[in-house]
């Protein structure tokens, strides 16, 4: 596996290979960048809120196509992409 430091917080690569997470929780972590490196296509709901991410690209979520319920308040986020959510064709709850 190899790894790279996020502006503080460092980000796994491969760490959810193969792993099946329904829900992920990552709040009140400080964190400045959304994480795009995990690939969870079982992923439902995802918590980020409360960080200090103030951006999220084009493609933050293309790799969790069934996440119903995405939480991000708390978050100075300033830019979203166009197509931030284009490949969340099941959100129910922003």
């Amino acid at each position: 596996m190899r790894s790279r430091k996020v502006k503080g917080v460092f980000v796994v690569y491969g760490v959810f290979e193969g792993v099946s997470l329904d829900k992920m929780e990552i709040h009140g972590n400080a964190l400045t960048q959304f994480p795009e490196t995990a690939s969870l296509p079982a992923l439902r709901e995802l918590v980020f809120s409360d960080n200090i991410i103030s951006e999220l690209s084009d493609t933050a979520f293309r790799k969790n196509p069934k996440l119903t319920l995405l939480e991000m308040s708390g978050n100075p986020i300033t830019k979203v992409g166009s197509s931030t959510f284009a490949y969340l064709p099941n959100l129910k709850k922003l």
